[in-house]
């Protein structure tokens, strides 16, 4: 039994505050309205029971453990047993998306060592399929028709319906992206130099189509997990670039004349536009002394996006309606074939998690810190909902909404 101090709200909330200062979350459904304040927070010496994870279990005041909450111990009751008849339902669907999926997915028609395939052959006939989408798209890619061209999805009446279809049941996504929180609050502190907000697609979104791929367009997919992300580099750049066309009129030679742009993203000494015209940056026309370089790296860090929901994966089609124009530079003719060539995305209403942080800066105080990390989230919310990221944003891919 340990002592601490119960800490109740006047909302109702608890928690339990250690003698070393933390707080321990509170597992049972108690019922505090004996000691709700009428405003701050009461608090009480009291003797607490933890598990493992150094959660209360049983919190006693005077020696007595509190009343149970029954009310909310029948709604979480009620609440789990939803739950439970829901990921019922929910693993039917899946065992008879699986079947299907094995139907319209052939190993055979993969290019991959005999031995390989046998072994994956024999999974795939017990009922396992392969659960990694990146690894299922990338290195098992189908060659159904002459071999030599890998087919993302095909409809055809006599052959049916070849699709990969995307799978992630398995990944964990809120352990992710708590984890990816608490590495980088280890390491960069608290609220003062870190953000974290969720948006979520507001219409379909194309990340890395252009990226190498056996496929005529490729997707970003990461390497372990399988799943879409929105890598750093791409966020960093969309915000810079919405920076530069909101605040500086697409002119990147006065951008990189303000502190602001300089201390968020990073600055050379000076930079030449496409008349070779020289633009002096923020720090080179304020050199402190002749040892100063006049350039500096950005305070601003960027993290991976990750979906805090598994995604939905979606087939899109663009269509080449002149390919000999854009091939043998031939007249835009009416009798052309258009080519469709099929590409995936993230469907719409995806959440994703965004994260930044500020660099501990020796040279700025905290208030100027906190007010750049502002300035990047405002910057960045701005640029997804607005401009949108990843392709064809120009015709409406990649933009987001708040939650």
């Amino acid at each position: 039994m340990e002592k601490g101090k119960l800490i109740i709200t006047k909302n109702g909330g608890a928690k339990v505050k250690r003698t070393d200062g933390k707080e321990t979350n509170i597992i049972p459904q108690y019922d505090y309205s004996d000691y709700i304040p009428t405003s701050g927070k009461n608090r009480i010496d009291c003797e607490y029971e933890t598990n493992d994870k150094k959660q209360a279990i049983k919190v006693f005041i005077e020696g007595k453990e509190l009343p149970r909450d029954t009310k909310a111990a029948a709604e979480k009751a009620e609440r789990d047993q939803k739950r439970e008849w829901n990921d019922k339902k929910n693993n039917a669907r899946e065992e008879q998306r699986k079947k299907q999926e094995l139907k319209a997915y052939n190993l055979l028609d993969a290019k991959l060592p005999m031995d390989t395939q046998e072994l994956l052959s024999v999974a795939s006939n017990n009922g396992r399929v392969i659960d990694n989408f990146a690894l299922k798209l990338q290195k098992t890619a189908n060659f159904p028709e002459d071999g030599k061209t890998a087919v993302i999805y095909r409809k055809d009446r006599k052959k049916g319906t070849l699709a990969y279809t995307a799978n992630f049941g398995s990944v964990p996504f809120k352990s992710l992206n708590d984890r990816q929180y608490q590495n980088a609050a280890g390491q960069f502190g608290t609220e003062r130099q870190l953000q974290s907000f969720e948006l979520s697609t507001a219409t379909r979104l194309i990340i890395g189509i252009g990226g190498a791929s056996v496929y005529e367009v490729g997707i970003t997919l990461h390497h372990v997990y399988g799943i879409p992300y929105i890598p750093p580099s791409a966020i960093k750049g969309l915000t810079r670039s919405w920076m530069i066309q909101s605040q500086f009129n697409n002119d990147e030679g006065k951008a990189l004349g303000d502190q602001h742009f300089c201390d968020l993203f990073g600055c050379p000494a000076e930079w030449k536009d496409e008349n070779n015209a020289s633009w002096p940056s923020y720090y080179e026309k304020n050199k402190k002394n002749e040892n100063d370089p006049g350039e500096r790296q950005g305070n601003i860090i960027f993290f991976d996006a990750f979906p805090t929901k598994p995604p939905k994966i979606e087939e899109d089609v663009m269509n080449v309606h002149y390919p000999d124009y854009y091939k043998e530079e031939a007249p835009p003719t009416d009798f052309q074939s258009p080519i469709p060539i099929t590409f995936l995305t993230v469907a719409a209403g995806t959440p994703f998690q965004f994260m930044i942080c500020v660099k501990e800066n020796m040279e700025s105080n905290d208030n100027y810190n906190k007010e750049l990390l502002n300035k990047a989230g405002k910057l960045l919310t701005d640029a997804l909902t607005q401009h949108g990221i990843g392709a064809k944003t120009a015709v409406g891919y990649g933009y987001f909404k708040t939650s």
